[in-house]
């Protein structure tokens, strides 16, 4: 769902999900749905962050984080992989694949 999800929608999602996750921090469904807003931003590190939130508080949702879990890992190793191997420039002249919520200043 990552590439053919509508901008607008997956930004909704994110902001959604955020204040979700803020008015109850021990809802762990709000947490999942910013994970996989997240994930959808590409947004890996804080896609990782928002599964290991659902886990700690609810670990019954193993079977539904895992496979996107694993997403977000993988992802997010071959960026760390990539970033490392290439000069700084490079990585800074990339086009950002990101939606208005997730891209910063």
């Amino acid at each position: 769902y990552m590439m053919d999800d509508d901008p607008l929608e997956v930004r909704n999602c994110l902001i959604y999900a955020t204040k979700a996750s803020l008015l109850d921090s021990q809802w762990p469904i709000a947490h999942l749905a910013k994970g996989r807003a997240h994930l959808c931003c590409f947004n890996f590190s804080l896609a990782v962050q928002s599964f290991e939130d659902v886990l700690q508080l609810d670990p019954s949702l193993q079977t539904e984080v895992a496979e996107d879990m694993e997403i977000a890992q993988v992802e997010l190793a071959k960026f760390r992989e990539n970033r490392d191997m290439q000069p700084a420039g490079l990585i800074s002249g990339r086009t950002q694949r990101t939606c208005p919520p997730c891209r910063g200043p």
